[in-house]
């Protein structure tokens, strides 16, 4: 579902913005994770001329240590903006048509964004099992409670999600509360032991 658990005191923390599970997705040539494509690949893909590459590798250089850092903190609401101030400090460096096969290249894994890329919407049984999937996991979080900080939610509504195409999260497209959403807020109102 996209939860990343923080261990403190009990707080739920939505976060929006762009992919955060795939904000940190390639790996350099030594295996560290990067956040946008090498360099490399970025030229070929992209076929930069020598000077878009001089202007362009230390702006992605910059964006992916932030990133990098950001996601090795925890600090995770802070990766969609990071990633999005990257990206867009790279664009107008690039002819339009590069633009383009940029966006495709650091888009998150598995988004679908957009109005015409919508799923279908969910049956009421689908709802009805996603909601008891959650309330299953936030079962859990209250019975550990002690031990759980705080529960951070990759997106707010489907839309935000990088697994848009299983409609996953606590608000559909148009900010609407799925049945999701009211079995979280009754389990975390559960004090059990």
């Amino acid at each position: 579902l996209g939860l990343k658990v923080h261990i403190t005191e009990l707080d739920v923390t939505v976060t929006r913005g762009p992919s955060v599970s795939g904000a940190v997705n390639f790996n350099a040539a030594d295996g560290a994770p990067r956040a946008f494509p090498p360099i490399a690949t970025l030229a070929s893909r992209l076929a930069l001329t020598a000077a878009q590459q001089s202007q362009v590798a230390p702006l992605i250089e910059d964006a992916n240590q932030k990133i990098v850092a950001a996601a090795n903190a925890h600090d995770f609401e802070k990766i969609g903006p990071l990633r999005s101030v990257g990206i867009d400090a790279v664009r107008p460096h690039l002819t339009a048509e590069q633009q383009a096969t940029f966006a495709a290249l650091v888009a998150p894994p598995g988004s679908a964004r957009g109005p015409n890329r919508a799923p279908p919407p969910l049956s009421p049984e689908d709802q009805a099992a996603l909601a008891q999937r959650y309330a299953d996991i936030f079962a859990v979080f209250m019975k550990n409670r002690a031990s759980i900080a705080r529960v951070t939610f990759w997106g707010l509504r489907d839309t935000d999600s990088w697994r848009r195409t299983l409609s996953p999260l606590l608000f559909d497209d148009a900010y609407a509360r799925k049945p999701a959403y009211d079995a979280v807020i009754a389990a975390a109102k559960t004090r059990g032991p």
